[in-house]
């Protein structure tokens, strides 16, 4: 039983489309080396543990949880979750 769906899309403009970088399409490569979105989920709302979901132009994707404000992260956490991206002329999408 699905309980809640929650939809974020993000059109990210680039006037160099062609020099998007992307090195890595395995699951939970390194954001910080190549072109990403990311979104950070303070579920708890106590601005210290929550949640980083990011996706590079290809589609793939980072997950982790973070705690102890943001100190320690659990990197080996993978949610379920599903991503669709498209590179265009002006930029790329993600949703």
């Amino acid at each position: 039983m699905i309980t809640s769906i929650s939809i974020v899309g993000a059109y990210l403009d680039d006037s160099r489309p062609d020099l998007i970088v992307v090195h890595d399409i395995t699951r939970d490569s390194g954001a910080g080396r190549q072109d990403s979105f990311g979104v950070v989920l303070d579920t708890f709302r106590d601005r210290r543990n929550g949640y980083n979901f990011s996706v590079s132009p290809l589609g793939s994707k980072r997950d982790l949880q973070f705690f102890n404000e943001g100190r320690d992260a659990n990197r080996n956490w993978n949610a379920v979750w599903h991503v669709e991206t498209r590179i265009r002329e002006d930029g790329w999408t993600a949703e």
